[in-house]
């Protein structure tokens, strides 16, 4: 938490956390978590494919899909989205 608190866009922080969010069996808190930080920065490659990668582990492919899809949309210069994406 005190990663965050310095930077809220921190990535492996906010990663660890929603793990521990799944891991407590509250899939919604990880998702709020990223989209909090999404609403800092709404074209956020890294955020949006972390997004999908938690609606793929909660079981929910067609949100991991748009999420990837969304991240690909807004930065098409960004090679890894769209690897991810295709692969998706």
């Amino acid at each position: 938490m005190k990663a965050l608190a310095l930077d809220p866009m921190y990535l492996p922080a906010l990663d660890n956390l929603a793990n521990l969010d799944i891991v407590a069996k509250k899939p919604e808190d990880a998702r709020q978590r990223y989209e909090a930080a999404l609403a800092r920065d709404k074209k956020n490659a890294a955020l949006m494919t972390s997004l999908a990668n938690l609606e793929a582990r909660v079981g929910k492919p067609a949100d991991a899909g748009r999420w990837l899809e969304q991240a690909a949309k807004e930065n098409p210069d960004d090679r890894a989205a769209a690897r991810q994406l295709a692969s998706f």
